[in-house]
């Protein structure tokens, strides 16, 4: 085999991203704790493994000028590599736990937000309200509550728990369908409606709804995906200048999780429309619209419950042990100072920001890629830097890096194309128009 020339093939890259699902899937086999992080592991592993193969053997024995066809088979590894990353282990697991079987472990927030689902269908509120103490504030400090009581999320993310309220078979409303549909749904339609260059279009959904930074997630909890998927719908349709659009999706992902705040707020300030005018004002009301009913109503009907599941549980203020305790810079320092935890939680939000405020000057967010690229930087600092925090959480930086990434690269394809276009002469139209079709 030639290296050299291997090493600057496209298919190359295909089967690095394939022995790196492959190896993520070995270490979790051996390293995590939870039985169903190791199903995910023993079927992901073998399929990562066939399609870095047979990747291989179809760069080894493709035929000079078969780009067609060559990619086609590339798109059929990729849905193989879906399906048996994904799919097939998704399917067992939500099987077992219809099932009651004791072979795995549910994660929390599948529970967590079927229960939450449950309780709007019947007309309560999603979250809990500790018991307050005599003459306490809403601001006091709650009442320790068992984990799965409290209901870290904002009230959007109850619809995916809906379907758990209906006679339907378990099997058919566990959360992690809907939370399937919504999340790799959004990212497709995003990918579908962009123009440019295939391939790193093709990458990017390796990279979303493929490698363990998709699979393993959804398999085994998911609710992640779906705001993810919106985040980066929105970031596309707002590259596209399509304002109104954009505003309902990110409307939409505010009333879900408030992890995506950031990049949506980092979104309002570069958005443009199609002549070039600032938008952020049009897409703000919009999004407004959509998502300060479904949230003022969950306030308003459960103001402490809220404060205490929301915005305490998650920054590790509610009096309890959080299960989003990975060991991370900010979750260390916050146990081991454990006596003056807020005054830690306090300090960690300034040196965030200040982080954050040298790293935007030095590099402005100017446009929808390089917005959504720094938005995967404010994550990647959240995450490290937060109380209570998962290194899950990196799923978020990592997409919205290689999103931003894609954006950047079609942005660049489609200038030099107007470039070439309008060094066209006027008479040769049939040559501009050539031109034109290379960046669909």
């Amino acid at each position: 085999m030639n290296w050299q020339k291997f090493k600057g093939d496209e298919i190359a890259i295909d089967v690095i991203l394939y022995l790196f699902g492959a190896g993520f899937a070995l270490a979790t086999i051996f390293i995590s704790a939870f039985p169903d992080y190791r199903l995910w592991g023993q079927s992901a592993i073998i399929t990562y493994g066939i399609c870095a193969l047979l990747s291989i053997v179809l760069w080894r024995f493709r035929k000079k000028d078969s780009g067609n066809s060559t990619f086609d088979l590339r798109i059929l590894i990729a849905a193989c590599a879906f399906g048996g990353a994904l799919l097939l282990p998704l399917t067992t697991e939500v099987t077992l736990s219809a099932n009651g079987s004791n072979l795995i472990n549910t994660q929390n927030e599948v529970k967590v937000v079927e229960q939450g689902g449950i309780k709007v269908a019947h007309g309560q509120s999603p979250y809990v309200a500790p018991p307050r103490k005599p003459g306490s504030s809403l601001l006091s400090p709650p009442v320790a509550m068992p984990v799965n009581n409290y209901f870290a999320y904002l009230p959007g993310m109850t619809a995916f728990g809906l379907p758990s309220s209906t006679d339907e078979p378990k099997v058919l409303t566990d959360a992690r369908l809907p939370f399937l549909l919504v999340g790799i749904g959004s990212i497709m339609v995003s990918l579908l409606i962009l123009k440019g260059s295939r391939e790193i279009r093709f990458h990017a959904a390796l990279v979303t709804c493929v490698l363990p930074t998709a699979s393993l997630p959804l398999v085994t909890g998911g609710d992640d995906l779906p705001v993810i998927g919106l985040m980066v719908l929105g970031a596309t349709l707002l590259f596209q200048k399509r304002i109104y659009l954009s505003g309902i999706v990110i409307g939409a992902a505010f009333t879900m999780k408030l992890t995506a705040w950031p990049i949506l707020l980092l979104l309002l300030f570069v958005a443009r429309d199609k002549n070039g005018k600032r938008a952020g004002v049009k897409v703000g009301v919009v999004s407004l619209v959509i998502a300060f009913p479904v949230i003022a109503s969950a306030v308003i009907g459960n103001p402490y419950g809220f404060i205490t599941d929301a915005i305490r549980y998650p920054l590790g203020l509610a009096g309890t042990h959080s299960l989003a305790a990975s060991p991370l810079p900010g979750h260390l320092l916050a146990t081991c100072l454990s006596k003056w935890k807020p005054e830690v939680t306090v300090s960690l939000v300034l040196l965030s920001a200040l982080i954050l405020i040298a790293f935007f000057k030095r590099y402005p967010a100017k446009d929808v890629p390089s917005a959504t690229t720094a938005a995967g930087v404010v994550l990647v600092v959240a995450t490290l830097l937060a109380p209570a925090t998962r290194l899950g959480y990196l799923i978020y930086p990592v997409d919205l890096m290689m999103w931003g990434y894609m954006l950047q690269r079609i942005s660049i394809d489609e200038r030099k194309i107007k470039m070439r276009t309008n060094w066209v002469e006027p008479g040769k139209a049939h040559d501009r128009k050539v031109l034109q079709s290379l960046s669909r």
